[in-house]
C-alpha cells in the first residue's frame, strides 16, 4: 500500500511540474507549427517534414530490425531442436 501512494504521489508531483512549465503545449506547438519554445523563431516546414521522415524511418528501422532478428532466433531454434 505504501508503494502505491509514494507511486501516485510521484506520478501526480511530475503532472503538476510539466503543468505549471507547460511543457505539453511547447512540444506541440513545435511539432505542429515549427515553433521553437521560447523565442520568436519558428523551423520551416521543409525542415520539419525532412526531420518527421528522419525520425520515423529510423524508428521503423530499428522495429523491423528487431522483428527480424526475432524470427531468425525462432527459425534457428527451431532448426536446431
Amino acid at each position: 500500500m505504501k508503494k502505491a501512494i509514494i507511486i501516485t504521489t510521484n506520478a501526480l508531483s511530475v503532472l503538476l511540474i510539466l503543468s505549471s512549465l507547460d511543457l505539453v503545449n511547447s512540444i506541440a506547438m513545435f511539432l505542429i507549427a515549427g515553433h521553437i519554445p521560447g523565442t520568436n523563431h519558428y523551423v520551416s516546414a521543409d525542415a520539419m517534414l525532412i526531420g518527421a521522415t528522419a525520425i520515423l524511418g529510423f524508428i521503423t528501422g530499428r522495429v523491423s530490425a528487431r522483428i527480424i532478428e526475432a524470427v531468425s532466433r525462432r527459425t534457428v531454434s527451431r532448426k536446431h531442436a
